[in-house]
């Protein structure tokens, strides 16, 4: 075949032609939507700022339905907080999904939040968890997103327990119940069968063995109120560990958070003097020392250390 003499329809080549020649300027159109959506971000963001909510909204919300991924998730906040319209948790659900599943950080950090309160979605640490890894695998390594993470990690692991004793309760329950049915259905056939074998005088001659009959259920009775009652305590018993589990656990969020606040925003604590401060900082990390040994001892559970454990400000050295 030769190759030279080899051509192109006339009409495919137009359209090659016009392909090469719309690249350029489609490439142009987008970077001039990219510079107008940032303007327009910039505008309703000044426009936030300034509190003006209905302005904000309408510009945020004009950008969030034709695509931008930052509008949708602003979007979102306004709603969940009521600003610039009334309040509407699952409305702002429903921007954050869009953002997060466009890779928006914001959105996926929101989305998780919602998760993990139940706050216009089904409360879920589990969602919570899976949202903010996929924000923490895009590239976001900050500590917040970390201590978010480990934080709903526990909190999905928490919630996988209660399911299992739940799911242990309701089989409980059950046995229960078949056991309930089987002995009312032995006790009516034992009945049965000594009115069959005694006839009416030996049943007016033994009423006493027939008492003994009857006087042999309430022991049953009491045997099955005793496991009720045995599996009820267990069952409160199981819900007392997660509750002090998780009472820990948080307490120990909190002392981080104090510390971290101490770091940060030195100048809160300016009323102090240095040995005050210090003895402070001290307190809080013994305290989150004896936290994390007691969810490792007593609840036998791995418990994430700060580094804000052993750390120590210039003034304190």
């Amino acid at each position: 075949m030769n190759i030279q003499a080899f051509k192109l329809p006339a009409c495919l080549t137009a359209i090659a032609l016009l392909i090469c020649l719309s690249l350029p300027a489609n490439a142009k159109a987008q970077e001039t939507k990219q510079a107008n959506d940032s303007t327009k971000i910039a505008m309703a963001m000044e426009a936030y700022n300034q509190q003006d909510y209905p302005t904000a909204l309408e510009l945020f919300k004009s950008l969030a339905q034709d695509g931008n991924h930052i509008a949708q998730a602003m979007t979102g906040i306004m709603y969940a907080s009521g600003q610039g319209t009334a309040a509407n948790p699952e409305e702002a659900v429903k921007w954050y999904a869009v953002s997060a599943h466009g890779g928006n950080t914001v959105g996926q950090s929101m989305l998780a939040l919602a998760y993990y309160t139940g706050q216009g979605v089904p409360k879920s640490a589990s969602a919570a968890l899976y949202w903010t890894e996929r924000r923490i695998a895009q590239g976001d390594d900050s500590e917040e997103a970390k201590l978010s993470a480990e934080l709903y990690r526990i909190e999905a692991e928490l919630e996988r327990e209660e399911e299992k004793y739940k799911k242990w309760d309701e089989i409980a329950e059950s046995m229960m119940a078949v056991g309930q049915t089987l002995a009312n259905t032995a006790s009516s056939m034992a009945e049965n069968a000594a009115d069959d074998s005694t006839g009416n005088s030996t049943y007016a001659d033994n009423g006493t063995d027939s008492d003994k009959g009857i006087s042999s259920h309430p022991s049953k009775d009491e045997e099955r109120a005793a496991k009720r009652k045995e599996l009820k305590e267990k069952e409160m018993t199981n819900r007392k560990f997660l509750a002090a589990y998780r009472t820990a656990s948080r307490a120990y969020t909190r002392a981080e958070d104090n510390l971290r606040d101490m770091r940060d925003n030195s100048e809160r604590y300016l009323h102090l003097s240095v040995e005050q401060y210090c003895s402070k900082i001290d307190q809080i990390q013994e305290e989150m020392r004896a936290l994390r040994e007691k969810i490792e001892t007593e609840y036998d559970t791995r418990q994430y250390k700060s580094p804000l454990e052993d750390w120590k400000p210039d003034c304190c050295r």
